[in-house]
């Protein structure tokens, strides 16, 4: 079978609170990309797969036609989508959703994954509970080690990206990823994402790095009352780091212990 391409499938993931949402603005720019929100399509893929260890299965092997549904979720997802290139964000290094990424995507594998240091990530969390009331943090315990505990649990947001990055770091997953350092990405902005436009092989694009908007898809933008703070809201006049401390937000224990998990740096 012949397939004709009228839609290109690229995965974003790494760190959260490391330049996702302002990556996504800023290519979300470029008209024929669209870099997703957090998304359910992975899920969707580790869910269904699933079913393949299901005794229905073991009962009546029909695993072919279950490969047909799997093989077309994220086609049928974007079906409407009007960009040609579609930059899919969630954790995209899981084994399992990798894995069948392999078997069934019908574009090469090209994962963007940004990391920052850990300890950044950790408090830029904890910058924004205690600037901010009744988030999740908080409301979970106002003690900070017990916050970033919370964070840290199996899992979790973080836990879940660390896990995808170190599967995508294995000899078998090299040359799958593409790493963007968030404090590379915000000094050297439109280097950055020109080395994004090489990785994923595609027409370069100049962006505009003074006006910027929130991530606005198909007229559906992030709605963080849930967590009690804007998680997913970025500075629209310019690309810049906010000015603070880790050691303002977060103790000597907790800083070392993240320092040691920066693995990430060892790629080379």
């Amino acid at each position: 079978m012949v397939y004709i391409l009228t839609k290109q499938y690229f995965f974003l993931a790494g760190l959260p609170r490391a330049g996702n949402t302002l990556f996504a603005s800023l290519m979300n720019q470029n008209p024929d990309i669209a870099v997703t929100g957090n998304s359910p399509v992975a899920e969707l893929i580790h869910v269904t797969t699933k079913l393949y260890k299901d005794e229905i299965l073991d009962n009546f092997p029909d695993t072919n036609s279950l490969d047909n549904v799997v093989k077309n979720i994220i086609p049928n997802y974007y079906e409407n989508w009007k960009e040609k290139y579609i930059i899919d964000r969630q954790a995209w290094g899981h084994e399992n959703v990798l894995q069948q990424l392999k078997k069934h995507l019908i574009n090469e594998i090209k994962i963007i994954v940004m990391v920052r240091p850990l300890e950044e990530v950790l408090a830029s969390f904890i910058r924004l509970a205690q600037t901010t009331d009744n988030n999740y943090l908080v409301n979970h315990s106002k003690d900070v080690e017990k916050q970033c505990d919370f964070l840290m649990q199996e899992n979790g947001m973080i836990d879940l990206q660390l896990k995808g990055m170190k599967n995508l770091l294995k000899f078998e997953n090299r040359g799958l990823s593409h790493f963007v350092e968030y404090n590379e990405f915000v000094n050297n902005t439109q280097i950055e994402l020109d080395k994004v436009y090489d990785f994923l092989g595609i027409d370069k694009f100049t962006h505009s790095l003074k006006t910027l908007k929130q991530v606005n898809l198909n007229g559906i933008m992030y709605d963080d009352d849930k967590y009690g703070m804007e998680l997913h809201t970025i500075k629209t006049n310019s690309v810049s780091k906010s000015n603070y401390k880790v050691e303002d937000y977060l103790p000597p224990n907790i800083i070392e212990k993240c320092k040691s998990v920066n693995f990430w740096n060892d790629r080379y």
